[in-house]
């Protein structure tokens, strides 16, 4: 990954703290605290991302669950409130040291979670009405996610 950095080969990383259970953020981490002293390399641009709760993530959620969260399997569950924005950000900023690009991962799986498996909104006005209902509290999710995360930018993060 060094070697591809300072050759020109990669201009951005994508990671997430899902890769490995935080295992990837923490390579891209070293790397990138190597590379960053190097002024002579081309800058390598970071991106990663939130949504899923997996691996030490569920441990924590099993504890003292994340709010708005969505079961989506057994080992994994889904959520975009802003308190676990902040929680996955503050955990990536510290393995990855700096975040260029930050991704709200999945929003849809709150979708999946409201509307019921073979729904067809077009079936009736009753099954329209309630996932217009689920698409809206979904894009409330998703401002109130965004003004958060705006705020710890405004915050240095």
């Amino acid at each position: 990954l060094t070697h591809s950095v300072r050759s020109g080969l990669v201009s951005l990383i994508d990671t997430s703290p899902n890769y490995g259970d935080n295992e990837s953020e923490k390579l891209v981490g070293s790397v990138v605290a190597e590379l960053d002293h190097d002024k002579e390399h081309p800058h390598v641009r970071i991106c990663s991302k939130f949504g899923f709760i997996e691996g030490s993530s569920l441990k924590l959620h099993e504890e003292t669950p994340f709010p708005d969260a969505s079961k989506f399997t057994e080992t994994c569950f889904h959520s975009i409130h802003p308190e676990f924005m902040r929680h996955q950000l503050e955990g990536s900023l510290g393995r990855l040291g700096r975040i260029d690009l930050y991704l709200l991962h999945n929003p849809e799986h709150f979708l999946m979670s409201e509307i019921h498996p073979g729904t067809d909104p077009l079936a009736s006005e009753e099954s329209n009405r309630l996932v217009q209902i689920a698409r809206s509290r979904l894009l409330e999710r998703i401002k109130a996610t965004f003004v958060s995360l705006e705020e710890e930018v405004k915050k240095g993060k």
